[in-house]
């Protein structure tokens, strides 16, 4: 389970890795990382406003409460997409694709710093 802590370590990370999020709504790149990890539109869709909305939808994944303040429909939709039986479950695995999608966002801007070649970030695995 991804604890709050975690979640905010992740959303640093989000951060970090799309500069542009905070002054320009949402960043494309930010989008197609996502879209990398198979996050749905339907998520994705909640990153396309500005960036305290962005954040605000980030934090409610992991108690699930983004979920539970969508229609019946919507959710329905996302836990099928995911494979998920709650919307808990569903909230930790979408943590885990944003801090996927993220860490490689992130080795794809800065590059790999010519003293940590034999370095590598490793996913977050799969429970």
């Amino acid at each position: 389970m991804i604890t709050s802590k975690a979640a905010a370590t992740i959303w640093r990370g989000v951060e970090a890795a799309f500069t542009h999020l905070r002054t320009s709504g949402y960043d494309l790149n930010l989008l197609t990382a996502l879209a990398a990890e198979e996050v749905p539109d339907f998520v994705t869709d909640a990153f396309r406003s500005d960036y305290w909305k962005a954040q605000a939808t980030f934090f409610t994944f992991s108690n699930g409460r983004w979920f539970k303040d969508r229609d019946a429909d919507v959710a329905g939709v996302v836990l099928a997409e995911l494979k998920a039986s709650t919307p808990i479950e569903v909230g930790q695995e979408l943590l885990r694709r944003f801090a996927n999608a993220a860490r490689s966002e992130f080795v794809r801007l800065a590059q790999p710093l010519p003293w940590a070649r034999n370095r590598t970030m490793r996913a977050l695995p799969f429970e």
